[in-house]
């Protein structure tokens, strides 16, 4: 199922949960009918702060855009705004909205589980400390403001090269103009934190997240290249399938594919259960060159939405 509309659904869900728990709560105090369109409504009201919350926060802190996050948003969002709005929308003694909220509340705790329980089975949520995506998904990385306003990126944390920037660490920098060398904090920008979909059958060009054998406690993320049974040729920068060139897709950028990392491989063949997967920034990545083809059932899932920092908001990057 695709993830936005999943999420969509998780989160009709949750808030049609919320609202009939909400709503038994308030019939529970007060002997006259209540329908379903105030509780709504209240609950739609919290579920914005609660969004609104949550972004403040992660506007402080890139940690509180993870589920921890979430939860002390949801949190904070039912004490200081649903309280106050149970109190004025029922005009009812200080008491009994206490109880009404206490109610309502153990209903969300419900909802939330739900939601986050189903969401767990289908989707995960992660980020890559490194740059073997790069530019497209990016990780943890310093942006630098060269003459003339342009910006270069540089990773900061390049997998095996032991000269790169450890996050949020000083570094060292030679000045072009001068050949002055200085050594001044950098500070690291926030990796692209994605959803990756694991109910999702992938397909040729789509970023995966798998594990591997040598490491099956470990997750990476790679654009799957080859599918099972082909014949895969790295050579003019490009990718050849049994003899025939791939085209990326325009919306991965210029590519250029290198042979092997540590050896002058330039084919492989797949076995029936075997796909083939590479980087994005090939000249700074391990992938398939290096360690060989990847057995499918090794595939968790496929990367299908960037969605922190906002300004890197992307479907299937």
């Amino acid at each position: 199922m695709n993830t936005l509309l999943l999420v969509t659904l998780l989160a009709m869900a949750g808030l049609a949960i919320q609202a009939v728990s909400l709503r038994l709560a308030i019939r529970s105090r007060r002997l006259e009918r209540e329908g379903l369109f105030r509780p709504t409504i209240l609950v739609g009201i919290r579920f914005l702060a609660t969004i609104g919350v949550w972004a403040g926060l992660a506007a402080f802190d890139d940690e509180a855009i993870r589920i921890a996050g979430l939860a002390a948003a949801i949190l904070v969002a039912d004490v200081a705004v649903m309280f106050p709005l149970l109190r004025f929308a029922l005009g009812i003694p200080f008491r009994d909205v206490r109880r009404i909220w206490v109610m309502q509340f153990a209903g969300s705790l419900v909802a939330w589980v739900v939601v986050f329980g189903i969401a767990s089975v289908c989707l995960g949520v992660a980020e890559i400390p490194n740059s073997s995506m790069s530019p497209n998904i990016r990780g943890f990385h310093v942006v630098e403001t060269l003459p003339g306003g342009h910006h270069l990126v540089i990773a900061a944390n390049t997998p095996g090269d032991e000269s790169a920037i450890p996050p949020g660490k000083p570094s060292g920098s030679l000045v072009a103009e001068t050949y002055e060398y200085t050594e001044r904090p950098r500070p690291t920008r926030q990796a692209d934190v994605f959803l990756w979909n694991k109910t999702i059958k992938p397909q040729r060009w789509d970023a995966v997240v798998f594990s591997h054998a040598n490491r099956p406690e470990d997750k990476f993320v790679k654009r799957l290249v080859g599918l099972p049974g082909e014949q895969i040729e790295i050579r003019e920068g490009m990718v050849w399938v049994d003899g025939q060139q791939l085209e990326p897709p325009a919306k991965l950028g210029p590519i250029r594919y290198l042979p092997g990392l540590d050896s002058p491989q330039e084919q492989w063949v797949l076995g029936p259960d075997e796909c083939f997967l590479l980087g994005d920034n090939t000249e700074h990545c391990a992938d398939s060159r290096y360690f060989g083809p990847v057995r499918l059932n090794e595939v968790r899932g496929v990367v299908t939405a960037i969605y922190w920092p906002p300004a890197r908001w992307r479907e299937n990057p």
